[in-house]
């Protein structure tokens, strides 16, 4: 269902964890899904959100790029994820990426973003 946004994020350099790229695309105002690639062997893995397509993060109409989204670094296993995942729970979640799945080492609640 995602073929071609992942296929075209396969081609960009590693965004994170050493040779993986973070791909993210929206699903619609004020969300994203994501895909992790590992661009040493082409394996694709869901987000921390849980499984394709109905993994998502809801931003916020209108998403602040300074307080929501995702934040991560190309040399760091670090994932911070600001919003509200699925739409419920929003907060700020903190995982940690051991190579074939995330890890949630932290959550701090954020009052919900307007709908």
């Amino acid at each position: 269902m995602f073929r071609t946004v992942i296929r075209e994020h396969a081609k960009n350099r590693p965004n994170f964890a050493g040779h993986y790229v973070i791909a993210e695309w929206g699903c619609g105002t004020g969300c994203i899904s994501i895909a992790i690639i590992d661009l040493e062997t082409g394996v694709v893995n869901d987000g921390p959100f849980g499984n394709l397509p109905k993994a998502t993060l809801y931003l916020g109409p209108p998403p602040d790029p300074e307080s929501t989204g995702l934040f991560f670094r190309g040399n760091s296993r670090l994932l911070i994820a600001r919003g509200c995942p699925n739409d419920g729970n929003c907060g700020n979640y903190f995982y940690e990426w051991n190579g074939a799945a995330f890890k949630l080492l932290l959550r701090t609640p954020i009052a919900a973003t307007n709908k």
